[in-house]
């Protein structure tokens, strides 16, 4: 049990330094002055992101700081996590926000613009199985990556859905399944797409998932579940809020 935990718990912030990397979240500042990379965790709850914030973190540190960044401040917001603080030194420090996102996000407590994240993180949402998290697709901070992690490939797709349908008002046949996930997926990746502009990208197996098979017994035949097992990368854009992509069957 202890070993399997312990292999969960690295793939978070294995994947999540690997999104940075990916993305080449590189500090631009030449100054000497603080500079920290800035990163929102969204739905963190007690079971995942509140064990052990510093061995969860610590890879994202490590990477920051191969960056060029001088540190992390990291937000972990949900509503099943706890208030706390970690303040591991100045420049790793972890805050633990009982609250749902879209509501901290417009809280009194990030209007003064030293919380806007250079990268969002989702892990295994569910985005498709929870209306609630509408409330949040659409009030994320436009322009920033938001990497979200899924259990299994087909999840993964399904979130894909539910982002163009939130986003771009796309309704959905369920008599076609494979081309409804084929359009989704060139709505929201295509390069050519101009409400996409090419970062990101879309459902794949995650390289740094859990080795560790995610016990349960409601999974389709032939789908394996893993901490983190799939991942993609999207991004609100301003135009997102106008634009109306709506496939009427």
């Amino acid at each position: 049990q202890s070993t399997r935990d312990t292999m969960n718990l690295r793939s978070f912030g294995q994947s999540a330094a690997a999104a940075l990397e990916r993305l080449e979240l590189r500090s631009s500042s030449s100054s000497q002055k603080k500079n920290h990379l800035v990163v929102h965790v969204i739905g963190g709850d007690t079971e995942h992101e509140g064990k052990k914030p510093r061995e969860m973190w610590q890879s994202v540190y490590t990477c920051a700081l191969e960056l060029g960044w001088t540190g992390v401040i990291i937000y972990v917001i949900g509503p099943d996590i706890k208030d706390e603080e970690y303040i591991y030194s100045e420049n790793f420090i972890i805050h633990h926000g009982r609250d749902f996102y879209h509501e901290w996000i417009l809280s009194e407590c990030v209007t003064d613009g030293k919380q806007i994240p250079h990268i969002i993180l989702l892990f295994h949402p569910g985005l498709w199985g929870y209306d609630k998290w509408e409330k949040t697709l659409q009030i994320l901070p436009t322009e920033i990556p938001c990497v979200l992690t899924s259990y299994t490939i087909e999840e993964a797709i399904l979130d894909a859905r539910e982002i163009a349908r939130v986003f771009f008002n796309y309704t959905f046949s369920n008599d076609d399944e494979q081309q409804d996930e084929e359009d989704a997926l060139s709505i929201l990746f295509a390069s050519s797409s101009s409400s996409w502009q090419g970062i990101g990208w879309p459902p794949q197996i995650n390289p740094n998932r859990s080795t560790s098979i995610r016990p349960t017994t409601t999974a389709p035949f032939g789908h394996v579940y893993r901490e983190n097992g799939a991942w993609q990368c999207f991004q609100r854009l301003p135009s997102l809020s106008t634009t109306n992509i709506n496939k009427k069957m």
